[in-house]
């Protein structure tokens, strides 16, 4: 189906569904619980549904509640229902929705709610809201089973995008009907969701982020946005009759290292499409489909791909510009549309270091005039006689914007050929029919030597010690699958690297001998003093001790490489004891992704130490020895971040540190990883007595998940040795907790609502740490009764205080009086949108 027809009917089926959003609502007040008393005189408990027609209200849900047709209905501003894990069912018997708001109220807030459609075919919605603006739906379960029934539906307006300001986070939504439907609303922050739906997602949306969300539908998600940012998503269509996992449309927005799993198309991009930006997004489509099919009746122009691997593709717009890039390499601007189809747009449209190919032999439609840029050219230093090649002949079609001697070259191309700087003895080696590079076949181990070469494995080989030593830059070693058994008698590596850059090392499996062979070490690949290189597709098994997978730097040394290597896709599994799937010591801004490592053995899978702003993300780290370490240590490293990665320990070893252990390191983040421990989930340490520059402070754990089987509860297991500072809990929920002999500086915050940010050292221990230590809505809780070590001065922060109306003789609040002078000092107005004032110790804080 054309795409402008799709949305032509999803504006159409909106329409039908319109006339039912007037259905009847209960006018009376819900029931007040009065087995619960607040000092809060803002807070009401409630046990039945009802219209919530107080201003600046929290209604708390004190027991499951139902309702024949709609169960709550907005009246008022700065209302919010806060569900307190209970259900609310609706539409048991007539049409309604879980909670409406179409009369435009203000700053509503729904959160920690289960909403049940009775199962009775009956449901609207969940949530609907119609022109609200200031909407925050957080940490809500929706589990709809009517074929109709939509889990979250917010319209902003009719006809036009209006500012609605709108969160929604942290929530678990699973219907048969579209799980999330926003229409024309315009500054929305979506995050952390978790979306099962039937039909798909929808989202016609201006100047809107939406990150950390999995979106799994039969159908499709659709997007329809401006200005927008859709980053770090997983969209997974399960459907063989779905046109793709995602469709796009609109302009100016940024779709960056999101995951697509589609059984027919990854992208579809369609409508008035222009000047959206894809970015390193991983996509997985059917073989006979397409990962980016661009289709329109209209124009898709300035469509920019940095970094982003396509494969099959289909371009059928009328005016397709595309723009190909990959950073800090070279990038192609068409400037004339382009159109075809293809299996492979990465070889037809090549880019390496001073040297981009642009194939029409498959596909015609490439062939068209198109500025060519490449970057970081200083290296070559050709001298006299440099000129443009295009073929391995000087272009004569071809003119430079700028010298040729330039560190960054642009150059305009009429049509398609193989282009390069360069001299009369400067010439690479490809092959011009698939775009695949000339390649020097490997059937024994040996010295690779040749600069910007690729090698290839014929068979697979054996060595008694190191297999390959790589000496030139530019080198790529393509294993073609085939297994490299290497150590088989000595010491050695599989492959050894060692000061030169731009290595690649793919499709290998690498085995060091089983346990029947004596002797120690013995690593699969080894990296040091190597910057800008690759290690992607390769399969890794050792069994000797001390014998890791993966090296980067030298062994026990101080030295500091801003090494920039890819880690890709990898398969590590490690038996021996004292070894790491992945050891990186003194190697920083390199990236990890996708990568499977699995320990048996008695060390961790993976290690950081002393290595600073490296990404990973998206990898499973097991180990699994009764013995074990933990999964992960991180040791006097600063800035890394770990996102989306699966950490487990499913043993209880008898020495483990827990399934993270950081030590003496900083401002390293931790944010949507799933940690599964029988032990400590993440245990925090300073080394006694070390005189440390690094310190152990700044580091963020946000979102983090115990349990796939609960994946909007974090519950972590924390230890913290000596004493840390400024170390931020963020969208936490914990149970057990030990802060160590030291004084710990915590910062604990949620980010709907606000934070604590100690001012004086805590410890203790208890078993409940989110009973003890509370955030909501213009409410700070710290109970020290149990753990003392909570008794301490902190800066309490409330966010979004300016929909409550405080006037001048607004107070400070502290359990059931006004907090005493001298006790609680504020920051700023308390009539501010954000209110920050200091307490001298542990109560339950709020302003009124």
């Amino acid at each position: 189906m054309n795409k402008k027809v799709i949305f032509v009917f999803v504006v159409l089926m909106l329409l039908m569904v319109l006339p039912f959003l007037s259905a009847d609502d209960s006018d009376a007040a819900p029931q007040i619980d009065k087995a619960y008393k607040s000092s809060n005189n803002n807070v009401v408990y409630i046990k039945s549904c009802g219209k919530l027609n107080k201003d600046n209200t929290t209604y708390k849900i004190t027991k499951s509640v139902s309702a024949s047709g709609t169960c709550f209905t907005i009246a008022a501003n700065n209302v919010t229902l806060d569900g307190q894990g209970k259900t609310v069912k609706y539409a048991k018997s007539k049409k309604g929705y879980g909670i409406v708001n179409n009369k435009g109220y203000s700053n509503m807030v729904i959160q920690n709610t289960v909403f049940s459609d009775s199962k009775s075919k009956k449901g609207l919605a969940a949530i609907y809201t119609f022109n609200a603006s200031g909407l925050k739906v957080l940490g809500n379960k929706i589990d709809n089973e009517g074929k109709s029934t939509i889990g979250i539906y917010i319209v902003g307006d009719t006809g036009k995008y209006v500012s609605i300001d709108t969160i929604i986070r942290g929530n678990d939504i699973e219907t048969k009907d579209v799980g999330l439907w926003i229409e024309l609303g315009s500054n929305i922050i979506i995050e952390d969701n978790e979306i099962v739906s039937s039909t798909g997602l929808y989202l016609f949306v201006n100047r809107t982020n939406m990150s950390y969300n999995q979106i799994e539908v039969d159908n499709l998600a659709l997007i329809y946005a401006y200005n927008s940012i859709f980053e770090s998503n997983r969209f997974e269509s399960k459907s063989s009759l779905s046109e793709a996992a995602l469709s796009i449309g609109g302009h100016n927005n940024s779709i960056k290292n999101n995951e697509i799993f589609s059984e027919t198309n990854g992208i579809i991009a369609s409508g008035d499409m222009k000047d959206n930006v894809f970015v390193g997004n991983q996509i997985v489509s059917d073989s006979s489909h397409s990962d980016l099919l661009l289709v329109s009746s209209e124009n898709i122009d300035n469509t920019y791909l940095i970094d982003q691997p396509i494969t099959s593709y289909s371009f059928s717009s009328k005016n397709q510009v595309l723009h190909i890039e990959k950073n800090s390499i070279a990038k192609i601007d068409f400037l004339k549309g382009i159109n075809g189809t293809g299996k492979k747009l990465d070889r037809e449209l090549l880019i390496r270091k001073n040297l981009v190919l642009i194939n029409s032999t498959t596909n015609a439609g490439l062939n068209r005039s198109a500025n060519v840029t490449l970057y970081d050219m200083d290296q070559f230093k050709f001298g006299e006689g440099v000129n443009i090649y295009k073929n391995g002949q000087t272009c004569n079609d071809c003119y430079n914007f700028t010298p040729l001697d330039a560190d960054t070259i642009v150059f305009n191309v009429s049509g398609a050929g193989l282009y390069y700087i360069g001299n009369s003895t400067y010439q690479p080696s490809i092959n011009l029919s698939d775009g695949e590079e000339d390649y020097v076949s490997l059937s024994s181990c040996r010295i690779l030597d040749q600069p910007n070469k690729v090698y290839k494995l014929t068979k697979s080989l054996s060595s008694q010690g190191t297999c390959f030593r790589i000496e030139a830059n530019g080198i790529t070693l393509d294993g073609n699958g085939n297994t490299i058994n290497y150590s088989l008698s000595e010491t050695g590596n599989g492959i050894f690297v060692a000061g030169v850059n731009g290595v690649t090392i793919k499709n290998l499996i690498l085995a060091e001998p089983g346990p029947r062979v004596a002797g120690f070490f013995g690593h699969a690949i080894y990296i040091n003093n190597s910057i800008n290189g690759t290690i992607i597709n390769n399969t890794i098994e050792t069994y000797k001790p001390y014998a890791h997978g993966i090296v980067l730097g030298e062994l026990y040394s101080n030295n500091s490489i801003f090494g920039n290597y890819q880690i890709i896709n990898n398969i590590i599994r490690i038996h021996g004891h004292y070894s790491q799937g992945i050891k990186s010591t003194g190697y920083h801004n390199n990236t990890l992704q996708f990568n499977d490592i699995y320990s048996d053995g008695r060390d961790e899978p993976v290690i950081f130490m002393r290595s600073n702003n490296n990404l990973i993300r998206n990898n499973s780290f097991k180990s699994n020895y009764w013995a074990s370490h933990g999964v992960m240590t991180i040791y006097e490293s600063i800035g890394n971040t770990f996102l989306f990665n699966e950490i487990s320990l499913s043993t209880s070893p008898a020495f483990s540190y827990g399934a993270i252990a950081i030590g003496d390191s900083s401002n390293n983040s931790f944010i949507l990883n799933v940690i599964e421990s029988n032990t400590t989930e993440i245990y925090l340490y300073r080394t006694p007595g070390k005189n440390l520059k690094i310190g152990l402070m700044g580091n963020i754990f946000k979102s983090n998940l115990l349990s796939k089987n609960h994946p909007k509860i974090v519950q972590f297991n924390i230890s913290i040795g000596e004493s840390i500072n400024n170390t931020q809990f963020i969208d936490y929920s914990f149970i057990n907790y030990s802060f160590g002999v030291g004084r710990s500086i915590i910062h604990f915050e949620e980010t709907r609502f606000g934070q604590i940010a100690f001012t004086q050292g805590i410890n203790g221990s208890g078993n409940n740490l989110s009973a003890e230590i509370q955030i909501s809505n213009n409410s700070a809780l710290v109970n020290s009764t149990i753990n003392p070590g909570l008794n301490r001065s902190a800066n309490i922060t409330f966010y979004h205080m300016s929909g409550w109306g405080f006037t001048d003789n607004a107070q400070i609040y502290k359990d059931s009086s006004v907090c005493p002078a001298g006790y609680c000092h504020n920051f700023t107005p308390l009539t501010a949108d954000i209110v920050v004032f200091n307490v001298s110790g542990a109560g339950r804080y709020w302003v009124q």
